[in-house]
């Protein structure tokens, strides 16, 4: 029992503290996690890494199944992975400038591609 008011008190003392150091204008520690990183086809297909955020501006400029496509820059070709979901109410063609952001991904038979979770068009 003494246990728990003990910690309970803690809690209380912390959340206390904690308050008055936001109310009083005094910096509290976050995290800021850093987002896509702005990267060319030729950088992801050379040193991308798994997992790693990306942002590429460029086109999709041809289908090759399912939700994938042969997204391109100036750069070079990769193949992305673009949910459905993402596509509904979107008009693109392979004239239309667009900004991917995804995650590099690589499979140990396939080359590296980009799982895209956000596609916007850049007219």
């Amino acid at each position: 029992m003494q246990l728990r008011t003990f910690i309970a008190t803690g809690l209380l003392g912390l959340g206390f503290v904690l308050g008055n150091a936001q109310a009083e204008g005094i910096e509290t520690a976050a995290f800021n996690g850093s987002g896509p990183v702005d990267k060319t086809v030729q950088d992801v297909g050379v040193r991308g890494v798994p997992f790693e955020l990306v942002e590429l501006d460029g086109n999709l400029i041809e289908a090759v199944g399912g939700e994938d496509y042969i997204f391109q820059d100036s750069t070079g070709k990769i193949i992305v992975h673009v949910p459905e979901e993402l596509m509904v109410g979107q008009v693109i063609s392979q004239n239309t400038p667009v900004k991917v952001q995804g995650e590099v991904h690589q499979d140990v038979v396939q080359p590296k591609s980009v799982d895209v979770f956000d596609i916007e068009p850049l007219q």
